[in-house]
């Protein structure tokens, strides 16, 4: 099965009504790099602890930016 990790910025608590899609990626490391992209392009960096937390969790909890950031991992050829 294939999977891609679907990258949102959703507001601080992680809403599903606030979620916007920002990429889609094969992978895990380019979804990371999607994010990291999109806090460049908002005048910001994700490192240290957010970083980590990207890496373990799937999502931001200490994102210095406005909002958070979150990946969501998806089976392809699957009914939702």
């Amino acid at each position: 099965m294939e999977q891609v990790f679907i990258c949102y910025t959703t507001d601080t608590w992680h809403s599903y009504a606030s979620r916007d899609v920002i990429g889609i990626a094969i992978d895990l490391k380019t979804a990371i790099s999607i994010c990291k992209q999109q806090a460049k392009k908002d005048g910001f960096k994700i490192k240290g602890d957010a970083l980590f937390e990207l890496n373990n969790l799937k999502q931001t909890q200490s994102y210095k930016g406005s909002g958070e950031f979150v990946i969501e991992e998806i089976t392809t050829n699957t009914l939702l």
